[in-house]
């Protein structure tokens, strides 16, 4: 145990020194290898199995990502059923692969430290989570109204706000808000799905909304065009120098000008990675071939879902927060991914 714990402690400290640095470059990270790079196309023989891969809520970006992902790999992969199922999110997903019930889940990179590690919301390490794939950075989207009167992240005490279940409303939105001067119960946290809570948002039953979802987002994206609107709410200075001594596995990023209608100019935030994991338990064969697949054909699940943007470029296998799986890792190596 000391030996595991010590392994990953490493692992994610490394992590820690450079995911600043992936946020700000994964946008220009080169398009996918090409195949000559990357060996043949060819995968490796696998029995007949059928994956069941957690992502969020529907509507939400890691469950538009796995349904692509899914999408993408039963065309290549022929005799494996990949069903995207719904969950609550990151911690659900890496306790569901724990028993057995999903093979394979979508979290933040936190979410999938501490699952492996133990803490936070792991009483005790899972010993069975390996990671697969980086996947998409993660910014906190904090909107309201275009025409709210809502300035800052202090004005929204007493208000209320419609968070993502799971990780998004219970420890990511939480912590900013906290950094921002305002405890539970100086605002009202509504817990709704991504596309519930972009109703309510659109009606006006909530004041506003914060969600982890990469850019763009076609949720984000129908909002802004909804008569409406939405104007971004900066996550200051002095709100991102908290968030970093307290949680250093986070990141400062932004919301990039034109991202969506009426963003007119870079609107600063904190991020965090998001990552594919899988059980132990799979095959080798069978994550050598899906890693393969989702590197070769990263473009094919990206036009679906344009956000997922280190899938098919040499980001996917950059600084695991946990142990790579060795299926996944046989790839990288063959690819010259990694040594």
């Amino acid at each position: 145990m000391m030996r595991r714990m010590a392994l990953v402690s490493v692992l994610f400290v490394v992590s820690v020194l450079v995911l600043a640095s992936w946020g700000r470059e994964a946008r220009s990270a080169p398009d996918a290898v090409t195949v000559a790079q990357a060996g043949k196309p060819d995968l490796r023989p696998v029995n007949a199995a059928t994956i069941s891969w957690g992502t969020s809520s529907q509507g939400g970006l890691s469950y538009l990502v796995g349904a692509s992902s899914a999408a993408v790999l039963q065309t290549r992969i022929k005799n494996v059923k990949f069903s995207a199922l719904v969950s609550s999110g990151s911690a659900e997903n890496a306790r569901r692969i724990e028993t057995g019930e999903f093979q394979c889940g979508q979290m933040t990179s936190d979410t999938a430290y501490f699952a492996f590690q133990g803490g936070r919301e792991f009483k005790e390490p899972l010993k069975k989570v390996r990671f697969v794939t980086n996947q998409w950075i993660s910014p906190e989207n904090v909107i309201v109204p275009r025409d709210s009167p809502i300035k800052s992240m202090a004005d929204l005490r007493g208000k209320r706000i419609t968070s993502t279940p799971g990780w998004g409303a219970t420890i990511f939105a939480p912590a900013l808000l906290d950094a921002a001067g305002l405890k539970k119960g100086d605002y009202d946290m509504i817990v709704l799905s991504g596309s519930d809570g972009a109703a309510s948002f659109r009606d006006g039953r909530v004041d506003a909304a914060m969600w982890a979802f990469g850019v763009p987002t076609a949720t984000m994206t129908e909002l802004a065009t909804s008569k409406a609107g939405i104007r971004f709410i900066p996550v200051d200075n002095t709100i991102t120098q908290v968030i970093k001594t307290k949680y250093p596995y986070w990141f400062v990023s932004k919301i990039p000008k034109g991202a969506y209608p009426g963003v007119g100019e870079d609107v600063p935030t904190m991020a965090n990675n998001n990552v594919l994991l899988c059980s132990a338990d799979l095959p080798d064969a069978l994550v050598y071939n899906m890693t393969k697949v989702m590197f070769l054909y990263g473009k094919e699940i990206k036009q679906s879902v344009p956000a997922a943007e280190a899938l098919g470029t040499p980001e996917m296998p950059y600084q695991p927060p946990i142990p790579m799986h060795p299926g996944a890792a046989q790839f990288y190596r063959e690819a010259g991914l990694i040594k």
